[in-house]
């Protein structure tokens, strides 16, 4: 395996960098818990741990991503909170895990994959909640019959 030169990683590190900043301000900007600088923290280190696994294990890259994984589903459950019959931060808890993958792809240089991962993870919030608003009419939900909030 060929080693990995310093203007690659910048080139990696600056691409996490830009990705994770847009995902990130587009968060802030619609006023979510995790903004730009936690999208910014999780995808630019989510880039430097993939780059140093391949530099620290050449041969098993892979161990390093998983704990990566796994670390970022952990700060992610700590975004999620119950109350009542609602639930909130699933959004935000999910948004920081695809960051981190979209940091992992720019990390390991793979910039086309990391690339339509934030355009989609960019994009995904456009996408109108139609069956929230068939289920929800003046605090009903035609689901169930019980009311309920919406917040």
């Amino acid at each position: 395996m060929r080693m990995v030169t310093e203007t690659e990683i910048v080139y990696r590190v600056a691409a996490a960098l830009i990705a994770s900043a847009l995902i990130g301000w587009e968060r802030e900007y619609k006023g979510k818990p995790a903004g730009l600088h936690t999208h910014v923290m999780v995808g630019v280190g989510s880039a430097v741990f993939t780059i140093a696994s391949f530099l620290i294990a050449p041969t098993n890259p892979a161990a390093i991503a998983s704990g990566v994984v796994t670390g970022i589903g952990f700060l992610g459950a700590g975004m999620i909170f119950k109350d009542k019959l609602a639930v909130f931060g699933l959004t935000s808890a999910a948004t920081i895990w695809a960051t981190a993958a979209v940091g992992l792809s720019m990390g390991a240089g793979y910039f086309l994959l990391g690339g339509i991962a934030a355009l989609i993870v960019l994009c995904t919030p456009l996408i109108p909640h139609k069956h929230q608003d068939l289920l929800f009419d003046g605090g009903m939900c035609h689901a169930c019959g019980r009311k309920l909030s919406r917040k």
